[in-house]
């Protein structure tokens, strides 16, 4: 969050669960997504929870209900379409 220039301390903070366990804290905000043809604005949480490993997690709200992902996993490669 913080070197998307988002502060923690002003984040509406929530529980979730995914991956990992139930009721992991986590903090809100908007951001942009930026992939350079287009731009998709999310409201998005952030968890410590995977900081150390330098990744994060995509979920349906706002992120998959709005595009068409495929994955090629034989080519190491992904697709993402607007569905507009």
């Amino acid at each position: 969050m913080e070197l998307l220039g988002i502060d923690p301390s002003s984040a509406f903070l929530d529980k979730t669960s995914g991956v990992a366990s139930a009721n992991v804290p986590a903090y809100f905000g908007n951001i942009v997504l930026d992939f350079k043809v287009f731009q998709l604005p999310v409201y998005a949480g952030f968890t410590i929870g995977l900081d150390h490993l330098g990744i994060g997690l995509l979920g349906q709200n706002g992120f998959f209900e709005n595009l068409r992902i495929a994955f090629d996993y034989g080519h190491d490669i992904f697709v993402i379409e607007t569905l507009s």
